[in-house]
């Protein structure tokens, strides 16, 4: 029955038997209230027929009714959704509607519109296939945040048939006419209105703007200028440290960057918020083509310190703060004026103590993650190792945290008899989400990714489980209690546990296994003797498993932690 135990919770089942996903479409065509629910015969392409949009506006796909899973872009009528994309910019019209839950790809395909199709083209497509515009009374006609990548444009109707071109000479607004000439439009971004009654039009530069607290807040838009609608800039803006800002469009979040790292970084759509690190005024550039951001110091309202190269940040000029800092090994470190070398602060004692002015001493600081809190009118400093925990509808609900425990200062952490429903989680740092891991599609171990968006973990069953997570390599196992209880207690004691080069079992094994997380085998020791150093620094940091069989092919298994 042991031996039976440990194969189910290390290797996990081949097939597993889990409950469609469904999957449905939400947005302003129903105020955001209920999602229309697509068909599926394979649990992966989702189809609806006949689906009919009054009015323009914003969409998105999403599974389960509920917006921890979600997929968006602006393409419109076709594109790759992503996980927390921004919203899908829909026109007025009847669809066949398809959806790829494994790819993301999407597409629209129109059955008939309730109104004339009008768009326009030029020399930014070389006057090929007409880019439709999206109306809500056949009258109106808009086109949101259209990159316009060459000269001249004019607008077409193309049914009813015969179709129809206006142009004229007037940019970027004007009345045309029928079969004016080329509207000399210059290349950028563009919001588009052409009215068919009147035939008046405008081409409006699209806004990109800062919004976030660390400005004002997240719903007042600081404008930033630019000369060409791919290249902006805003001078001289006071920012506070410790707090956020994220670059967005047209005032809304329907297309938003955020990124990071700070100063300098690449803002990714629907990307985590900029955390400013240092209180002061800067000059700031974006890209919003290839997303790169500039945030340049001009004048810092408090002076800097750095620890571990990294810029410590402050909203007082006193207590200075940096998280999240990892050492792969014992390092000697102390504070420092980045903008002058000469000014250190040293001290001795660790995880707190009191830094001298001008003092050469170094702290020691041991391998692990670490929340680092400095207080620059007293020297006082301290270290607390960063808190794993999950959070998701598969625990306690987003924003609220389950807690792991880590004995090798935050590098491997654990979380025993913990209850979770069938639902998703991510695992993030110091209940924040500055810092998290999610995109693990595989159960019950796998490996998790920091990337900005990375989609939830889902749990397919509720239950009571044993979970490990190594923060440096993502690694983590989920295990069913009932699966694993006599995996955990089967008496089989490892010491020391954690250890960083060697353990020793208290009984004679004629063959000792090591697995990874994953449930490869790394290591094998054979005929051991009791008490026996068995090495592993060979192995990476991380949580591992042991399998001891005896000379009655006994089998005894247990957790080991490598730090």
């Amino acid at each position: 029955m042991i031996k039976k135990l440990f194969y189910t919770v290390l290797f996990a089942l081949s097939v597993m038997n889990v409950n469609a996903q469904s999957i449905g479409i939400i947005g302003a065509f129903n105020s955001w209230a209920a999602d229309v629910v697509m068909n599926t015969t394979d649990n992966v392409t989702y189809t609806l027929s006949n689906f009919t949009l009054l009015a323009n506006g914003e969409l998105k796909f999403r599974q389960d009714g509920a917006w921890t899973v979600n997929w968006g872009n602006p393409a419109w009528p076709s594109g790759i959704g992503t996980q927390g994309g921004a919203n899908i910019l829909a026109i007025a019209g009847t669809y066949n509607v398809t959806f790829n839950i494994t790819t993301g790809a999407y597409s629209f395909v129109a059955v008939s519109t309730n109104y004339d199709v009008i768009g326009f083209n030029g020399g930014f497509n070389n006057f090929g296939a007409t880019v439709p515009m999206g109306t809500a009374d056949g009258i109106s006609y808009v086109k949101i945040d259209y990159q316009f990548t060459g000269n001249g444009v004019k607008f077409v109707r193309d049914t009813p048939a015969p179709s129809t071109i206006w142009g004229n000479t007037a940019f970027p607004s004007g009345t045309a006419t029928v079969n004016g000439p080329t509207i000399p439009l210059t290349p950028a971004f563009y919001n588009v209105d052409f009215n068919k009654t009147t035939l008046a039009y405008n081409f409006v530069p699209v806004p990109v703007s800062i919004v976030g607290d660390a400005a004002i807040d997240f719903s007042t838009d600081i404008d930033m200028t630019t000369t060409d609608g791919v290249n902006f800039m805003l001078m001289n803006q006071a920012l506070i440290g410790g707090k956020h800002i994220k670059f967005r469009t047209n005032y809304n979040w329907s297309t938003n960057w955020g990124g990071t790292t700070f100063p300098i970084g690449t803002g990714a759509l629907a990307g985590n918020d900029i955390l400013v690190d240092i209180s002061g005024t800067y000059n700031i550039t974006f890209n919003r083509v290839t997303g790169d951001y500039v945030f340049t110091l001009i004048s810092s309202l408090y002076p800097a310190v750095s620890f571990n190269t990294a810029v410590m940040k402050t909203t007082d000029g006193i207590t200075y703060t940096v998280n999240d800092q990892y050492f792969a090994n014992p390092t000697d470190t102390h504070f420092i004026d980045p903008t002058n070398s000469a000014n250190v602060w040293g001290g001795t004692a660790f995880p707190s103590g009191t830094a001298t002015a001008g003092s050469t001493n170094m702290v020691v600081v041991p391998k692990g993650v670490w929340n680092v809190t400095f207080d620059k009118s007293t020297g006082a400093y301290s270290f607390e190792v960063a808190t794993v925990s999950i959070t998701g509808d598969a625990g306690l609900g987003w924003g609220m945290d389950i807690d792991l425990v880590s004995t090798d200062n935050g590098i491997n952490s654990t979380g025993m008899n913990i209850a979770l429903t069938a639902n998703v989680f991510k695992f993030r740092s110091n209940h924040a989400y500055d810092v998290a891991w999610g995109g693990g599609t595989t159960f019950p171990s796998g490996t998790a990714v920091a990337t900005p968006g990375a989609a939830n973990i889902t749990l397919p069953a509720a239950g009571t489980y044993n979970v490990y997570f190594n923060r440096v390599t993502g690694e983590y196992l989920i295990a069913d209690v009932l699966s694993s209880t006599s995996f955990d207690k089967s008496g089989l004691a490892l010491y020391p546990n954690p250890t960083t080069n060697t353990f020793a079992i208290n009984a004679a094994f004629d063959k000792v296994q090591v697995y990874s997380i994953t449930g490869q085998l790394v290591k094998t020791f054979t005929k051991t003797v009791e008490n026996q150093n068995l090495n592993v620094s060979d192995l990476n940091s991380g949580v591992y498993f042991v399998k001891a069989i005896n000379a009655s092919n006994i089998e005894k298994t247990s957790k080991l932690i490598k730090q």
